[in-house]
């Protein structure tokens, strides 16, 4: 769907407002310059500034054309399957990562994602676990932000160092 820049440019300033001030209530590990919150806060400025420039790019142009327009893609079922995947993944992350944990929501998630866009299910599981952790490495031994284990509890001190 094609949405008017003067629309869209202030949903993306709001959107990358509201991530930085959800980042600024995660808490600040001791000991560390940067916390959980430096890459939600980078990603909301990013967001936020690239929304004004969407709009004043809507603002300058001065075209006012249909505010909401469908594409041609959308009326393919399989382009238009692949692109609701993405919202329904992200849904599912936000309410399977608590009780499964990260590394097997991401896996499950990856792997549906792969396999939704032809990818050989063998080669997508494997791609989609060697993401997820590699991932939760860099999460948990690098940047020191600990990610939801599940139950997979037991075993996380094998999968970090």
């Amino acid at each position: 769907m094609r949405v008017h820049d003067i629309i869209l440019g202030p949903a993306v300033v709001l959107a990358g407002v509201g991530l930085c001030v959800w980042a600024t209530a995660l808490p600040q590990p001791q000991g560390f310059a940067y916390g959980p919150n430096l890459f939600p806060t980078l990603t909301g400025s990013g967001l936020a500034l690239a929304g004004l420039s969407i709009l004043f790019a809507g603002i300058k142009k001065r075209r006012m054309g249909p505010l909401f327009e469908r594409p041609d893609w959308s009326k393919r079922w399989r382009l238009a399957i692949n692109f609701w995947l993405i919202p329904v993944a992200i849904i599912a992350y936000v309410l399977l990562v608590e009780p499964l944990g990260f590394l097997i929501t991401a896996t499950l998630l990856l792997f549906a994602l792969m396999t939704a866009n032809r990818v050989h299910p063998r080669r997508a599981a494997v791609v989609a676990l060697i993401i997820a952790l590699a991932i939760n490495l860099l999460f948990a031994s690098i940047l020191h932000v600990p990610l939801p284990w599940g139950p997979l509890t037991a075993v996380s001190g094998w999968l970090i160092w």
